[in-house]
């Protein structure tokens, strides 16, 4: 179930906000001052976009000019920045962390935004299946789930249970551990707008 992934060289992810919330995160970038070249100098393979609207997004989300940059516009269905900003910052920590089981890396989130039109961020397990369940924006193509704490192994595997329940039959689920997360848990889900295709 845990296979861990072997990389030669560290990933390098960053995060793009109009500000920074709560303590400080490595590879910070304001939005402000957002641009190709500032992508560049910081050398980045993974970079979250958050806290702007899809409009504002859409430009850094279509550039040419990032390398091999991926950029991971994350939303939330309610407009709560702290459930995107717990999110991406738990994420980051675990790929950063590379702690066991290191299971989960900048490929998931990859395939997570090639397969889907938007990218919702969850800090809550109720709400994370309610939404995969019945939202009315589109089909979830995949979502990326981080337990956090020092959480059983059988209450882990029910709550994993409980979310691929949920899913549709082609859907990717990545499930992973975060021992350092704050909360219970934290995920990203991929959406396609079958209007949009």
């Amino acid at each position: 179930m845990f296979e861990p992934i072997l990389e030669d060289d560290d990933i390098r992810i960053g995060v793009s906000a109009p500000s920074m919330i709560g303590e400080d995160i490595d590879l910070f970038i304001p939005f402000d001052a957002l641009s190709a070249s500032s992508i560049s100098e910081k050398k980045l393979d993974l970079l979250f976009l958050c806290g702007v609207t899809p409009e504002q997004a859409k430009p850094v989300i279509n550039a040419t000019d990032l390398g091999n940059c991926v950029i991971a516009y994350v939303e939330s269905t309610t407009h709560n920045i702290d459930a995107i900003w717990h999110a991406v910052r738990s994420i980051k920590g675990k790929l950063d962390s590379k702690e066991m089981p290191n299971n989960i890396d900048v490929t998931d989130i990859r395939t997570l935004l090639n397969n889907s039109h938007h990218l919702f961020a969850f800090d809550n397990k109720a709400a994370l299946v309610d939404f995969v369940w019945g939202n009315q924006i589109g089909d979830a193509t995949g979502v990326i789930y981080l337990a956090h704490g020092d959480i059983d192994l059988e209450d882990y595997g029910k709550v994993n249970k409980e979310i691929s329940d949920v899913l549709p039959p082609y859907a990717v689920f990545t499930s992973s551990i975060f021992f350092a997360g704050n909360d219970a848990c934290s995920a990203l889900v991929g959406v396609k707008n079958s209007v949009l295709d």
